[in-house]
């Protein structure tokens, strides 16, 4: 207990955690919603069945390729536009994520299409569609990819450390593990705890829906 009560009193630990809960929480809401709006624009918007496999494709080719190869583009892209250092250096790279489009793709394609016709019926536009039929549908797709978005997020080390080697101050806790392993062991084992807790949290809650996502995404 004494090394959790020490946690509590430096004040740059809760700074790390406060930062990843910020990143982590922003990130995977808007990957979330994005992700949900273009798998939607995928399957029921204007394209036609060919166009539809290319971008089933493109999706496929996208998840062969991990984060981290992409950083040295990203970061000319980050440093052209101004955006380094701040926390959106980190975010918005991680906003449309080809993983999880391609994951609640799986999903709505299952959705038929006469509930969606019968909504257009009603005098439903697309946007309403979207909100009040296919997103209530889609709950727990949305549910495994929040969780799955929030661990990625939550877990990042390297992103953090090139876009915001500036701005220590601005570093989530998953980057900064290897100053509090120079410091007592007991504070160090604490901040783990500590750090391992939201990400337990929201897959015991998300159980279920990890599990559907899994199934769909054909991930073994």
């Amino acid at each position: 207990t004494e090394s959790f009560t020490e946690i509590f009193t430096r004040d740059r630990v809760l700074t790390y955690f406060g930062n990843s809960m910020i990143i982590s929480i922003v990130t995977t809401a808007l990957t979330t919603l994005f992700g949900s709006m273009a798998a939607y624009a995928v399957v029921r918007g204007p394209l036609g069945k060919r166009a539809r496999s290319i971008f089933g494709i493109w999706f496929l080719v996208q998840k062969m390729y991990p984060a981290i190869a992409t950083a040295i583009p990203v970061y000319l892209v980050m440093r052209t536009l101004g955006l380094m250092n701040p926390v959106w250096a980190v975010i918005l790279p991680m906003v449309v994520s080809p993983f999880y489009i391609f994951l609640v793709r799986q999903y709505m394609v299952t959705i038929p299409q006469e509930m969606l016709e019968a909504g257009l019926m009603d005098g439903a536009g697309t946007v309403r569609t979207f909100l009040h039929i296919v997103l209530p549908i889609s709950k727990p797709i949305l549910g495994a990819a929040c969780a799955l978005s929030f661990a990625d997020s939550w877990n990042m080390v390297e992103q953090p450390l090139i876009y915001l080697g500036n701005a220590r101050d601005k570093l989530p806790l998953s980057a900064m593990f290897n100053d509090l392993s120079t410091q007592e062991m007991g504070v160090a084992f604490a901040s783990a705890a500590l750090y391992i807790l939201p990400a337990l949290l929201m897959y015991t809650y998300f159980q279920e829906d990890i599990l559907l996502g899994i199934q769909l995404s054909d991930m073994k």
